[in-house]
């Protein structure tokens, strides 16, 4: 019987399978057995809810995964495909319910709202009876089915010590009762910062199990492989992911500016939805990062010489793998939000994939490739404008502003991949008029566009005409860092983040 036992688990963690199909067998686990719960339940019969059983379950799967990797020290590739392999033991606790109560009892479980003592729960295994909906029969025989599992996991099969076998144990319970208990955590999370909420609900349970699966997913990322997660690191490009996500704050700012708001508190819905966008942004630019790293190898070559897919230290199977799971996260925050959301976010992603990659491959068309770029930055300023708003009007003078300078200023990035531009045939500005002129057309490009800033400042803030003088130091300023010897992005991106602090600050005081 062991030695059957032992090869399930090492033909489990050894498969050939990739990962990515015990993932999909895993969710097929999870959409089966919570579509049986609420079916039965009644209670509680809508997508919300179904999301939130399966987003708890995968959390549940991610932390657990994280207690096995750094208590046993079993590598994170194995155990995840022991895990999502294994998981389908979830289906014990409705079965098994439904042949003890002969079918007369309903599914639903663990509503720690309505129980008094927690901790003795806790230590008696689920053994107070206060008459409320909780640890089911067939709940503790699935938890001591896993229980029973992971001591033999760890003692018989890697013949572990017995404390440490103990301490593993204790992590694994105090992971499921986590589970359990779990409304406590978001509501105890919400409280201490203040945030407003309207009660234990599916959308809380949701909105608080994609935060922390998001932190998840990065950590697991790192112990899977932590060589991959630095090269990947390295190649996040900060300055321009905080240029978007910049972008998008701006529009959540100028709509409670435009809706005069003077003082507000921080809601559930709107922490979470500014989150949930901030994911969702953060997974579509990786996506197009390594998309984008897919088609430029040539330019890279020469201009990027430390990116990923040049040195070749992470493999091509690897970097498409993740970008398939960057866009399957980008879609699945995005659309946790609400649907507008999902289809800003879309459109986003849509437009860097149409620059970046063939058949179009739009960034080869000089001028337009920086139209493009500026639509997406309107895009996510119209997300961050909707969040708030709940509605799409922006001015119409400061919507052509935005999207008329930055067509223009945007040319700058095209700057450090001059080299690589240039043996490719890539057609930019700076290929097509060379580049010690190209920078002097951008500098002015920067001059041109701050000083036209006054004109959509003064229409929708009613900036004094004395602001103009500052924006055009700023494009003078801009125009330095460009044409200097020593050329950096860094100090380009930090004017221009530095400005619009300044120039919000400015509003404030007049």
């Amino acid at each position: 019987m062991k030695d059957k036992i032992n090869s399930l688990i090492i033909s489990i963690e050894d498969s050939k399978l990739s990962i990515i199909y015990f993932f999909i067998s895993f969710l097929f686990v999870l959409f089966l057995r919570n579509f049986f719960e609420i079916y039965s339940d009644q209670n509680c019969i809508s997508l919300r809810c179904f999301a939130h059983y399966n987003f708890g379950f995968f959390w549940l799967a991610t932390l657990l995964m994280l207690v096995f990797h750094l208590v046993l020290k079993v590598p994170m590739a194995r155990i995840s495909r022991l895990i999502f392999g294994l998981f389908v033991i979830i289906w014990v606790a409705p079965l098994a319910d439904l042949i003890i109560s002969s079918g007369q009892e309903k599914m639903s479980y663990l509503e720690p709202g309505r129980h008094k003592d927690l901790w003795k729960h806790f230590v008696t295994f689920w053994g107070v009876d206060d008459y409320a909906t909780g640890a089911t029969m067939g709940i503790r025989i699935e938890v001591a089915l896993v229980l029973l599992g992971c001591f033999y996991y760890s003692k018989v099969f890697l013949k572990k010590s017995l404390v440490r076998t103990l301490f593993f144990i204790f992590l694994v319970y105090s992971s499921i009762f986590l589970y359990g208990m779990f409304p406590f955590l978001g509501v105890g999370f919400l409280e201490s910062f203040n945030i407003y909420y309207q009660g234990i609900s599916p959308d809380l349970h949701s909105d608080f199990y994609l935060f922390l699966i998001f932190f998840n997913c990065c950590f697991l990322f790192y112990f899977f492989n932590k060589k991959y997660f630095f090269e990947i690191f390295k190649d996040l490009r900060f300055l321009r992911l905080f240029y978007y996500q910049l972008i998008f704050i701006l529009g959540l700012v100028f709509a409670f500016d435009q809706m005069q708001v003077q003082q507000w508190r921080l809601s559930q819905t709107l922490f979470f939805d500014v989150f949930g966008v901030a994911a969702s942004l953060f997974f579509s630019i990786l996506f197009s990062i390594l998309v984008n790293n897919f088609y430029d190898l040539e330019i890279d070559i020469v201009s990027n010489s430390q990116r990923p897919s040049v040195k070749g230290e992470i493999p091509k199977s690897t970097l498409r793998a993740l970008s398939i799971f960057c866009l399957i996260f980008s879609i699945i925050y995005s659309s946790h939000v609400n649907f507008e959301s999902f289809f800003y976010i879309l459109i986003f992603t849509g437009i860097y994939y149409l620059y970046s990659a063939p058949p179009l491959r739009l960034k080869r068309i000089p001028f337009f490739s920086k139209f493009l770029v500026a639509i997406n930055s309107f895009v996510l300023f119209a997300l961050g404008y909707f969040t708030v708003s709940r509605s799409v009007y922006i001015p119409l003078d400061l919507g052509l502003f935005i999207i008329m300078a930055l067509s223009l200023c945007l040319h700058f990035i095209d700057i450090k991949d001059y080299e690589g531009d240039l043996k490719a045939g890539v057609k930019t500005l700076p290929t097509l008029v060379g580049l010690k002129k190209s920078k002097i057309y951008i500098g002015l490009f920067f001059v041109f566009s701050y000083c036209l800033a006054y004109f959509p400042l003064k229409k929708v803030f009613n900036y004094p005409k004395e602001v103009i003088m500052g924006l055009l130091f700023l494009g003078c300023l801009q125009f330095y860092f460009i044409n200097r010897k020593k050329y950096s992005e860094t100090p380009i991106f930090m004017t221009f983040f530095s400005g619009l602090v300044i120039v919000y600050l400015f509003k404030e005081l007049i």
